[in-house]
Parts: C-alpha cells; structure tokens; sequence
C-alpha cells in the first residue's frame, strides 16, 4: 500500500475540503483504508476481474500525457501574459474532469482564498490531475519553489517487505526513512545542474 499524505489530500476539490463539487480524480487517484486509518494511492490500480482483489494487472505505466501538454501550454501562455488563451487551456483539463471552469471557480471563496492567482490555479491543476505520475519534483524545481517546500524535511523512500500475514505471503511497499538521515532543506543552488566539459566549451560552470 502506498501511502498519501494529507496535504495532497487537501489539494483536491472535493466536498470534504469545502467545495460545492468532488474533483472525480480525487476518487480515481486516492483511496482511504478504515482498518489503517491512512489515504493510499489507486491511479495504477488494475480494477478488472483478471487482476484479482489485489489489483495486479497489466496498466502503463504512465510516461506522458496529452493533459500534461495542455497543462504546459496554459502554464506558458500565462507565463507571456495571454490570460485567455491560458485559461481555455486550463479549462480543456477541467472539462474532462467534470469540475467547473476556471472564470466559475475563481469566485468560489474557498478556492480562491487557496488560488488566488492564474498561476497558482495553474500548478494546483498540474498537481491533482498529474498525481503520482513522477512530474511534482520536477515543476517544484522549473517554478523554484522546491526549497520552501523541501524545508527541514525528512527524505523517505518505499522499502519492499515480504508480509507473511497472509497466506501466500507478499510484498508490501512502506515509507520509511530507510538510512535515518536527519531532515535537510533543499539548498537553492541544487537548482543548478553541472554543466559537462566546460573546460573544452568555454561556458561558465553553475555554481
């Protein structure tokens, strides 16, 4: 099971944070275990009688999509100040999820108060509908604003263990932190990757 955290949880439009409509991603993307008391994910989960009641099953993993270019492109047009072409880009990805278009939900006092730029509504949208796709890290690090979130944090990762609670036994992946390295922040220079040969190219070497 892989764990969510709540934040993520928070992130979504659905009637539990305070909204007059449930983001149908929220369902697709997140569940929630009683018995554990946690949210988990279900994006990747195969819901096909053939996978069985653990899910295993033959679903892509997902790489890129055609929602993560029009997300690029309404984030670039809101970047050269095209506010309404960015926001009919942003709305084609709203359609498709079922949730109110953005001239709608930019009046909602809730989200409003949590998005009160076009920005802002642009990388929440980024957020929720590319959930678990690998793409976070790398639009925290192109908007810079991964070291305010990667502040005094503890770095974790999943770490299979074989559960013999159950009959066959099978793996398990938890979050832990698996080398008990104290919490870091995110230094500003990581931004900056090393540039290769700048002896022999002449460019100046980041910082």
């Amino acid at each position: 099971m892989l764990k969510v955290t709540p934040d993520l949880v928070k992130e979504f439009e659905t009637s539990d944070n305070g909204y007059g409509w449930t983001d149908a991603r929220y369902a697709y993307s997140v569940g929630h275990s009683d018995s554990q008391n946690c949210y988990y994910v279900t994006k990747y989960r195969d819901k096909s009688d053939a996978a069985g009641t653990l899910g295993y099953g033959g679903n892509d993993w997902i790489v890129l999509r055609y929602a993560d270019v029009i997300l690029m492109l309404a984030e670039v047009y809101e970047e050269l100040d095209d506010t309404d072409v960015a926001i009919s880009y942003l709305n084609k990805v709203r359609a498709r999820a079922g949730v109110p278009d953005y001239e709608v939900v930019k009046n909602d006092p809730v989200y409003s108060h949590k998005f009160p730029t076009l920005k802002l509504a642009i990388l929440h949208e980024r957020r929720v509908e590319l959930a678990f796709e690998n793409k976070r890290r790398w639009d925290l690090s192109r908007w810079r604003t991964f070291h305010k979130e990667f502040e005094n944090r503890v770095r974790k990762g999943l770490v299979p263990f074989l559960d013999l609670r159950t009959n066959p036994a099978h793996y398990v992946f938890v979050r832990v932190n698996p080398l008990g390295i104290e919490s870091k922040t995110f230094d500003y220079s990581w931004y900056y990757k090393s540039i290769p040969g700048t002896g022999a190219n002449g460019l100046v070497q980041n910082p």
